[in-house]
């Protein structure tokens, strides 16, 4: 009976201390600081650096942040603010990569700025380079994020200053951008520019000409044919008010303009699609196709794009003869010659056209009258008439630069009206 007792006894004793071990490991995990609700979950942020890893610990204790650089930059000047919660979070110490770094703990707009320019001497930072490091200590428990934003940056690199961010917003750092320019008569040519955004104008728009030249001594035109003009679509723009002639447009470049800037024949010029035009130049009285009275090439065609796409880093401009009819002085018989080129390469240079060239034009100004919208250089109730043709879809094609006059980004009735009024003296000007 006793021996039953003891064993009795035992096996409780037993299940007592079982249970009360079970209970001693639930406290602890529970009092563990990764658990939820037992510390502070911080997490780093930020528009441009990198925060280093999300960090749980128990309140009372010092936490580190630290922001490092996402690639190699060699600092110009510098502006960042840190955001924190106040209520969590106490700021003891912030080191910076820079004695320089000028830190401001009581700043308005942030917890803390920070800012350092030295257009000197740019400090080098590798990728992966501590830009600041913050400690706190945990007041609080639950999460909370460390924000530090990169305000300004300026960078120095081979092709000169570039700002990274401004403002808070990273800037898409424009290409070198190569075009190429070829033909299956005029010279081939290739010219890279460093930074395209640099040759922008007032309005932020880069413009680019490409000049086919030629030296033709003794040579007449009668006619050439432009079989295809052809261009990317999603880098450069073609715009028909920059390459229409006009007397009223004394900026104005022309498709021929050996041809109109002289006074002879009609050139003409059209979108057949987006990426290709086709073009014709044609006299009853033979246009001198020669050189400039310095001996130097003309220019034989000649047209203007707006880069749309200023982060491409080539694009390819194609222009191709399919016949040209000129007259030889130099030679008796025949008189009138006749090339059908078939988009076959043919040496310009072979037939007497000699010191040709091609020349590449990045930041060439354009002018343009707003509301022209027939391009010929004044503003008349034409322009009403073909807005209108064009809205009711009789034609397809209105540069619509020149078109929103109202300056809305559309093309629409409004803009009829405007030019309505424009010529019916009730408003003085467009926009």
């Amino acid at each position: 009976m006793k021996s039953n007792v003891k064993k009795f006894a035992s096996i409780l004793l037993a299940v007592v201390m079982l249970f009360s071990m079970s209970t001693v490991f639930a406290v602890s995990a529970a009092e563990a600081p990764d658990a939820v609700g037992a510390g502070l979950k911080v997490t780093g942020t930020s528009n441009f650096c990198t925060p280093s890893a999300s960090a749980t610990v128990s309140a009372g204790s010092t936490v580190q942040m630290a922001f490092t650089t996402p690639s190699e930059l060699n600092v110009v000047s510098m502006q960042w603010g840190l955001n924190f919660d106040k209520s969590k979070l106490k700021l003891t110490s912030i080191e910076t990569f820079t004695n320089s770094m000028v830190v401001n703990e009581n700043a308005t707009s942030y917890a803390a700025m920070g800012s350092v320019s030295n257009d000197t001497t740019p400090i080098a930072l590798a990728e992966g380079a501590t830009v600041v490091t913050c400690r706190f200590k945990v007041l609080a428990i639950g999460s909370t994020e460390v924000e530090l934003k990169m305000i300004d940056l300026m960078n120095r690199t081979d092709k000169g200053d570039e700002l990274v961010v401004v403002n808070g917003n990273a800037q898409t750092q424009d290409s070198d951008l190569t075009f190429n320019a070829r033909s299956n008569f005029f010279a081939a040519k290739a010219d890279t520019f460093r930074n395209i955004s640099s040759f922008a104008d007032s309005n932020g728009d880069v413009y680019v000409a490409i000049e086919y030249k030629v030296c033709a001594t003794d040579k007449y035109i009668i006619n050439i044919d432009i079989d295809e003009l052809t261009y990317d679509p999603a880098v450069l723009e073609w715009q028909e008010a920059y390459n229409t002639y006009g007397s009223g447009r004394s900026t104005v470049v022309d498709f021929f303009p050996f041809a109109a800037e002289k006074g002879f024949g009609t050139g003409t010029l059209h979108m057949t699609k987006p990426g290709r035009l086709v073009g014709n130049f044609s006299s009853v009285s033979p246009a001198a196709f020669a050189s400039n009275e310095d001996g130097s090439p003309i220019t034989a065609v000649r047209v203007v794009f707006k880069v749309i796409d200023t982060t491409a880093t080539t694009t390819i401009i194609t222009c191709n003869v399919d016949t040209l009819t000129y007259c030889d002085t130099s030679v008796e018989q025949p008189y009138m010659q006749y090339l059908a080129v078939d988009k076959k390469t043919v040496n310009a240079a072979n037939k007497g056209m000699a010191a040709y060239s091609t020349v590449i034009t990045p930041g060439v100004k354009v002018d343009y009258l707003l509301g022209d919208v027939d391009g010929n250089g004044k503003v008349e109730i034409n322009d009403v008439t073909v807005l209108q043709r064009y809205l009711a879809e009789f034609i397809s094609y209105v540069d619509k630069v020149v078109a929103d006059v109202n300056g809305d980004g559309r093309v629409d009735v409004q803009d009829i009206t405007d030019i309505q009024r424009y010529l019916a003296d009730i408003i003085p000007a467009f926009r």
